[in-house]
């Protein structure tokens, strides 16, 4: 097949062409990767470990709030307007706290259902949040049903041992929040070293490619010029040789071009 000098350096603009347009596709497919994990860590892993987070601390401000509902009735027995305005503080912390936990929960089912993270991981810690809510809060909250009688009655001796159940099972619940808090954080700790890596990855490859292409490039360049500045090196050798006399020195022909054709004639 006989290719003109035209043909040949449009052939290798293709080819260059061609190679770097595969490069800045897996480029681009793997900085997606990293935009869609940075993606998991916006929407999903900072707003559930915040969620729980907020949740702990929702537990603290009722635990405190208790306490100051309980002063206030040993000070006023007979009630007072403060109490009030605690109790109605306390069952709206508490209603936060279970709604955050709830919003975690919701996030962290919504992240094992579409795929992202550790789904082991993920449904452990989605079991454990459902326990710690529907088991030990719930545990808790009888027990503090249970305080309010006791309150009413004045009776020192049984509020203190009422509360003396309500600290142990606090306690637990707040272990088991902390603890759910602390997994959930690893997830996010675990999530920003892979988002890491792979976009140290995408930047490593991305590089490769282009000294790659690079290298193709000069390495295309070195065969086209030598292709073309050789024939024509013996041409112009053959012309000084039939300059000088030397009429029977022959001329190699060896590409099938336009310096092939000059040089035959």
């Amino acid at each position: 097949m006989r290719l003109t000098i035209r043909q040949k350096i449009m052939a290798i603009a293709v080819g260059l062409i061609i190679t770097m347009a595969l490069a800045s596709v897996l480029s681009t497919s793997l900085t997606m990767k990293v935009v869609d994990r940075l993606q998991d860590l916006k929407n999903a892993y900072v707003p559930a470990s915040a969620s729980l987070a907020r949740t702990d601390i929702r537990s603290l401000e009722r635990a405190l709030t208790l306490r100051r509902m309980i002063i206030d009735r040993l000070r006023s027995p007979a009630g007072s307007s403060r109490f009030a305005e605690l109790r109605k503080l306390f069952d709206e912390t508490g209603m936060a706290m279970e709604n955050e936990a709830k919003d975690g929960q919701a996030l962290i089912d919504l992240m094992i259902a579409e795929g992202v993270g550790d789904p082991v991981a993920l449904t452990r810690l989605e079991a454990s949040i459902d326990s710690t809510l529907n088991e030990t809060r719930r545990y808790l909250n009888a027990e503090i049903e249970r305080l309010w009688p006791v309150l009413e009655s004045g009776d020192v001796g049984s509020i203190d041992e009422s509360l003396q159940r309500i600290d142990d099972l606090r306690d637990d619940l707040n272990d088991r929040l902390e603890e759910n808090r602390r997994s959930m954080r690893e997830l996010l700790e675990n999530a920003v070293s892979d988002t890491e890596r792979e976009a140290e990855r995408a930047m490593l490859i991305a590089s490769v490619l282009t000294v790659l292409a690079t290298a193709l490039g000069l390495i295309f360049a070195y065969l086209v010029s030598s292709g073309v500045t050789r024939p024509v090196h013996r041409l112009l050798d053959g012309t000084r040789a039939l300059e000088s006399g030397q009429l029977d020195r022959p001329l190699a022909v060896t590409p099938r071009d336009e310096l092939g054709d000059l040089t035959t004639a």
